[in-house]
């Protein structure tokens, strides 16, 4: 729902920006299915509302997720293998087809490593790991989890607001935290060092891909604990409902910066970044509630009354009770077998 609310948003704050005829009327098509990553060609797969690219790899990921989870289950090692793969064949036909890094009307290495769904699959893979690790520390309280809790119960005396502080995980948190942004900051100088050494494509999957899973996985385990200041504080009801609308924040804010570049193009004044802000968190916060929300209840509304209706369900409960009538048992498991069906 953010992203159909975004596109049109988009187009009707710049229509004079996308001329909706031939070739962009696909682009258009293929954009509101969120198919549109699948594209190697960056005038599709940043079409109209460019940030939608990475949903439209996400939608990739979500579709996986049940092969990922059985395969995980059954067979860890195929399923990591298949899952490397997927990342190293596009690398190996990059490297080939000595692809340039961007180009904006055929195929780049941009588009085959940083931007195709496969490729990034690496990436949810490692998610799906991370908290598979979590929960084994979590749930089975294992020595691993003995030892985290021991010293992250650590705690000195400090108490404000109803947040007990622990000052080793929030050092953690903060160290953390400061190596991403420090990794953020010097992806570009870190990506031409490399490139001296690899291939330039690898050198920008290596900074714009690898150090990411690495640093952010860290990041968002240490937050899973709880035990350190700053997820404390992002538990605070203000945080919870920036988390709630960050999605719709990440939606529309490609849509306020191609107006921005269209109407006002040199105001980039603390004010007018002040403004822009604001302008940005509010309109999250009407499409979130006002369409997103309510549409997400409805579709839930939907279902529910096609499953109150269940007459196929009640149809079978009866058929099998009349058949199974003289054995009480099987009565009685009746509407069970009919729930599990």
């Amino acid at each position: 729902p953010a992203h159909i609310a975004a596109l049109c948003l988009l187009l009707f704050l710049v229509p004079e920006v996308f001329d909706i005829k031939g070739s962009h009327l696909a682009n258009l098509f293929w954009n509101a299915l969120l198919v549109h990553s699948w594209n190697l060609r960056p005038d599709i797969y940043f079409s109209f509302n460019s940030a939608s690219w990475s949903n439209s790899t996400e939608l990739f990921f979500y579709f996986s997720f049940p092969a990922l989870i059985l395969g995980l289950k059954r067979k860890p090692t195929f399923t990591a293998l298949v899952v490397f793969l997927c990342l190293v064949v596009p690398l190996l036909l990059a490297n080939y087809l000595q692809l340039q890094y961007f180009d904006l009307k055929k195929l780049s290495s941009h588009g085959l490593l940083y931007v195709f769904p496969p490729t990034r699959l690496l990436e949810f893979f490692s998610g799906i790991v991370l908290a598979r690790t979590w929960l084994c520390l979590a749930e089975k309280k294992t020595q691993s989890t003995t030892w985290l809790r021991k010293i992250s119960n650590h705690h000195f005396g400090i108490f404000q607001s109803g947040i007990t502080l622990t000052l080793l995980p929030t050092f953690l948190e903060l160290a953390l935290i400061a190596n991403v942004l420090t990794a953020s900051a010097m992806s570009n100088s870190l990506e031409l060092f490399l490139s001296g050494f690899i291939y330039k494509p690898l050198a920008c999957w290596f900074c714009n891909c690898f150090f990411p899973i690495a640093g952010w996985g860290l990041l968002i385990f240490a937050f899973a604990f709880e035990r350190g200041l700053v997820s404390s504080l992002l538990k605070l009801p203000m945080f919870l409902y920036l988390g709630e609308i960050s999605f719709t924040i990440y939606m529309l804010h490609g849509v306020l910066l191609t107006w921005q570049e269209v109407h006002a193009p040199q105001d980039m004044k603390p004010l007018s970044i002040l403004v822009f802000w604001l302008v940005l968190i509010l309109l999250s916060h009407i499409v979130s509630r006002g369409f997103e929300l309510p549409l997400r209840h409805f579709t839930l509304a939907y279902y529910e009354k096609i499953a109150a209706k269940d007459t196929w369900k009640t149809a079978w409960r009866k058929a099998s009770a009349d058949s199974f009538k003289k054995y009480s048992h099987i009565s009685y498991w009746t509407p069970v077998w009919c729930r599990i069906a």
